[in-house]
């Protein structure tokens, strides 16, 4: 097992005792084995979702960290331009 690497499978496994009686009663294997089945599938697998990637990065954000809101908004002021001054973004 590589410490670096992320895993790529694993399995999960639960042991109970079957039953030892006939038929679909209380005890019985037929009945113990579905009682298990469901018992696993609530309490394991019903909450597993699939995974997704987190969001990507700004520039120069920290990591772990998130940027703090001003409670301002920022100064937009048009002082130094004329009208029809502006230019177009990258794209």
């Amino acid at each position: 097992m590589d410490a670096h690497r992320e895993p790529r499978a694993f399995r999960l496994s639960l042991a109970y005792e079957m039953g030892a009686k006939r038929g679909r009663i209380a005890g019985s294997f037929v009945g113990e084995s579905k009682r298990q089945s469901l018992d696993f599938y609530r309490t394991i697998g019903q909450g597993l979702r699939p995974w997704n990637p987190s969001a990507p990065r700004l520039p120069g954000q920290a990591e772990g960290g998130s940027a703090v809101a001003s409670p301002e908004p920022p100064d937009f002021s048009d002082a130094g331009r004329e009208f029809g001054e502006a230019s177009l973004p990258d794209s």
